[in-house]
């Protein structure tokens, strides 16, 4: 397992950025407020439906998978976030908590999170890491990953972070977590 806090600039071009970015306009739901830790929009790209953007989610599920060293059947499907002026997700963990259903009913906890920056024209909404005092700064097309686990599968408590609110413009991200076994939804 791999194991810290891992940045590649420039991992995606700036025309794959612009063309997730453009598609998925117009597919990104209502607001979302999760438990009052996030507001944001967001929506799921799916192999059988969005046959579009089939080469970019393949590409990145046949890295993520080689990177992992998890089959891409682990990972759960890409899920593109929008954040608006003020938009946040407070301090949290990727992983399941104890007692959590989803754990073992979908493929176990999330082993890794991947997050793709889709671009940086506005201010505030870095990700921060405060067990680390790490903050990252959004680049357009810089992938940014940690592991959620520790090598024995026991939950990594210093993988919490934060999407810092954003002060102008539109944040545009893509996620993608990895599971310990088989997804299901």
């Amino acid at each position: 397992m791999k194991e810290g806090i891992f940045e590649i600039p420039n991992f995606l071009s700036d025309e794959k950025c612009d063309r997730i970015v453009s598609y998925c306009k117009a597919k990104v739901n209502a607001l979302d407020r999760l438990n009052g830790y996030r507001d944001a929009h967001g929506t799921w790209l799916y192999k059988d439906y969005d046959l579009d953007m089939l080469d970019i989610i393949e590409e990145l599920t046949t890295y993520i998978s080689k990177e992992t060293e998890l089959d891409i059947e682990n990972q759960e499907n890409l899920h593109v976030i929008k954040y608006l002026p003020g938009g946040e997700y407070k301090n949290h963990w990727d992983y399941f908590h104890e007692g959590d259903e989803r754990i073992e009913s979908q493929g176990g906890n999330r082993v890794y999170s991947f997050l793709f920056y889709l671009n940086d024209n506005f201010t505030g909404g870095e990700t921060f890491f405060p067990q680390f005092n790490r903050t990252v700064v959004p680049e357009k097309g810089k992938l940014l990953f940690w592991n959620n686990l520790n090598p024995d599968g026991s939950r990594k408590h210093n993988s919490e972070h934060a999407g810092l609110p954003v002060k102008e413009g539109e944040k545009w991200i893509m996620t993608s977590w990895v599971r310990e076994r088989y997804f299901t939804k």
